[in-house]
C-alpha cells in the first residue's frame, strides 16, 4: 500500500482503494464460479440432449429401413390372434375375399394358382399370382398365415 502514497493518496483514500480492489476481486471470483456452474449444467443438458438425439436417430433409422409402407401412412398395426389369420393354403374364395384388396376374381386366381402349382411355400410367393403386387401383399401380410403339411 506504500506505492499508493507515491501518487499522493491519503491514508483514508488508500484504505478505500484497498476495499474497492477486494470487492472487485470478490466479484470476479463469484462471476467465475457462476460461469463454471452454468457451464457444467449446460454440459449436462447437452449430454442429455445428445442421448435423446441418438435415440431419435435410431428410431428414425429403424422406421426408414421399413420401406413397405410410406412414412406418411405408418401406424402401429394391431396384433391379430393366430386363430383369426387366414391360411392361404387352405382358405376358400369366401375367406380370401375377407382380405383387403382381394375381390372374387383375385380370390379365384389365388385358388387356381394353388391348384396348378401346389401349396404356397412362403407368404412372399403369393406375389406370383397375377394381380398381387408388393403393395397389395404388404397390406395383407399381417392378416395371413401359411400352413405347410
Amino acid at each position: 500500500m506504500n506505492f499508493l502514497s507515491k501518487f499522493g493518496f491519503t491514508y483514508r483514500e488508500r484504505i478505500l482503494i484497498a476495499v474497492l480492489l477486494c470487492a472487485l476481486l470478490a466479484g470476479i471470483i463469484i462471476s467465475a464460479v457462476k460461469h463454471r456452474i452454468t457451464y457444467s449444467e449446460s454440459q449436462t443438458l447437452s449430454d442429455r440432449d445428445s442421448i435423446a438425439i441418438n435415440q431419435l436417430q435410431q428410431f428414425a433409422a429403424r422406421a426408414s429401413n421399413d420401406t413397405s409402407v410410406p412414412k406418411s401412412q405408418k401406424v402401429d398395426k394391431p396384433t391379430i390372434p393366430a386363430s383369426q389369420l387366414i391360411d392361404i393354403n387352405t382358405a376358400d374364395a369366401t375367406q380370401l375375399e375377407e382380405l383387403p384388396g382381394i375381390g372374387p376374381k383375385l380370390a379365384q386366381r389365388i385358388i387356381e394358382h394353388r391348384e396348378k402349382y401346389g401349396l404356397f411355400r412362403s407368404i412372399d410367393s403369393l406375389s406370383d399370382v397375377q394381380g398381387i403386387g408388393e403393395k397389395r401383399l404388404n397390406k395383407i401380410r399381417d392378416l395371413i398365415t401359411l400352413s405347410i403339411p
